[in-house]
């Protein structure tokens, strides 16, 4: 731990020199734009946290780290668009591998129809069949058949609880589970009500009834097979016959004289889904067989049509809301554009802030070969496009720490250096004339008339006086004791025990604080 807080201390004192050396840019104004692109840089992508343009041949083009972030900062609604704001860090790169960093403020254009068409086209793909065929709605169906319908209520809303919709669903969510909700008390409203009118029709006088069973439509081999539900009760038990049709089944009455009377059922057998199978059989009578058609799964839950005019009304109640900031639409917005419901193709973006707020300059160089330092300009304008300038600044040495050499990135490092000297004679390729390829070196530095003339330095005597300092006194004065009357009798309690013993534990007091101090400063730069 001490010894990174110790490269922590020379990092603050190396940094303090480094910012010492090196001015602000001077106000003047840039020279022309060397390099400005005609081309746009697109400045919304899925979840990205920063841009980093980079010089192509093509001109700049912008590269992306891991997302961590969600898209939009804040999301607000005004007429029929909604606006979407971010702040983007940036990186730029000029051609001498010199970067420069900052932050954009980006603002997407959204309509409100795109967002109401992006939510409607996820939930018909990842919602309405997922909702009728899940476990839940199943037990929703049991739940009702037995009677319980709080409980067939509950679960259906819980068929609409997903888990991977994002955060942003969550407000929609609670939409439909509200109206699911109300959708299965109304069935079940129903179902009590058939249910009520179905017990009407037991007559206990009856003694027997004939019941026919159906299995609906299915596959099987035996006709036995699945045939459970009650289709019909015909009370009483009539002398019937019956016949297959080809594609129905017709039951008629026998009369006494054993002819064939009125029809009293019809029931179809041919379907596309399958084949159906039905049974009679002859019962004592029973309340229990004087039952309502129970709904199906399809009946109680939400399908496409309910979820789309509920979706279409909490849409409506968000969109209608003017604020500045919008929450629940902004979760909303995140979601879609993590979905890909919203992307670039059916929004626009601009940098916002204007040109000023949008400035970037790289530390100051000097590309090798220039006895001038020198600083890369970026702007970004309000359509993605990027021009840089050259900032000269003849204020800073050339070629020191305040302004270091750099090359063009791919460039030839000899093929860059000035030829400003002939080599001297004697020199050859084991031993090259150094000042020849390296004019602006420091040895090589014309230094002009070399006579020396010692200085002669004024001297002023100054008597040094060392005390030690007093910011921590060595020790203090204990209070004196304290007098107190009991029944005409003085006492005093003396604070020379708890004197003692703070100056005992002074200095583990002062030792714990550095220790504090110095933990609290390991946990600052451990992560450097």
């Amino acid at each position: 731990m001490l010894s990174k807080l110790f490269i922590l201390f020379l990092l603050i004192i190396c940094t303090s020199q480094v910012f010492a050396d090196v001015a602000p840019p001077p106000t003047v104004p840039p020279t022309s734009p060397i390099v400005q692109l005609s081309h746009e840089i697109p400045v919304e992508y899925n979840l990205r946290t920063r841009f980093d343009f980079k010089k192509t041949a093509d001109g700049y083009t912008a590269t992306f780290p891991k997302p961590k972030l969600k898209q939009f900062n804040q999301t607000s609604t005004a007429g029929n668009t909604a606006t979407a704001t971010k702040t983007n860090p940036v990186r730029l790169t000029d051609d001498y591998g010199n970067t420069a960093t900052g932050k954009i403020q980006t603002e997407t254009k959204i309509p409100k129809s795109n967002i109401n068409r992006a939510v409607n086209a996820y939930v018909a793909a990842n919602v309405a069949g997922s909702v009728v065929n899940s476990s839940h709605a199943e037990q929703a169906v049991k739940e009702m058949a037995a009677g319980n319908y709080d409980v067939a209520a509950l679960q259906a809303a819980a068929a609409l609880d997903f888990t991977g919709l994002g955060d942003g669903f969550n407000k929609l969510k609670e939409a439909w589970q509200k109206a699911q909700e109300e959708k299965a008390e109304a069935v079940a409203e129903r179902v009590e009500k058939d249910k009520q009118e179905a017990q009407k029709a037991y007559d206990p006088k009856i003694k027997q009834i004939m019941v026919i069973f159906t299995n609906e439509f299915g596959q099987g081999t035996n006709y036995i097979q699945g045939v459970s539900k009650i289709w019909k009760v015909v009370a009483p038990a009539p002398n019937f016959g019956y016949a297959n049709y080809g594609g129905y089944i017709r039951y008629w009455r026998v009369n006494e004289d054993g002819s064939q009377g009125a029809e009293f059922f019809r029931i179809s057998t041919e379907e596309i889904d399958g084949k159906r199978y039905i049974k009679n059989e002859i019962f004592a009578n029973d309340p229990k067989f004087y039952q309502p058609k129970l709904p199906t799964a399809e009946e109680i839950m939400l399908n496409q049509t309910d979820l789309q005019n509920t979706t279409n009304m909490y849409l409506e109640r968000l969109l209608k809301e003017q604020q500045e900031n919008n929450e629940e639409l902004r979760n909303l917005t995140n979601a879609l554009w993590a979905n890909g419901g919203l992307n670039p193709g059916n929004t626009q973006t601009q940098v916002v802030g204007g040109d000023g707020a949008n400035t970037f300059t790289t530390t100051p160089y000097t590309p090798i070969g220039s006895d001038v330092a020198q600083q890369t300009q970026f702007i970004i304008h309000n359509n993605g496009n990027v021009t840089t300038n050259i900032v000269k600044r003849p204020d800073l040495a050339a070629n020191t720490s305040q302004a270091p050499t750099r090359q063009q990135v791919g460039q030839d490092i000899a093929s860059s250096r000035p030829q400003t000297q002939a080599p001297k004679e004697s020199a050859s390729a084991s031993a090259p004339d150094m000042c020849a390829m390296n004019p602006n070196s420091l040895m090589c530095a014309q230094v002009g008339n070399v006579d020396y003339e010692d200085l002669s330095l004024p001297e002023k005597k100054i008597e040094l006086k060392f005390e030690p300092s007093d910011i921590f006194n060595s020790d203090g004065t204990c209070p004196a004791p304290k007098v107190f009357n009991v029944m005409n009798k003085q006492f005093s309690i003396s604070y020379e025990p708890i004197c003692d013993f703070a100056r005992g534990a002074r200095p583990m007091v002062i030792l714990l604080g550095m220790v504090i101090s110095m933990g609290m400063a390991y946990a600052a730069v451990k992560e450097i």
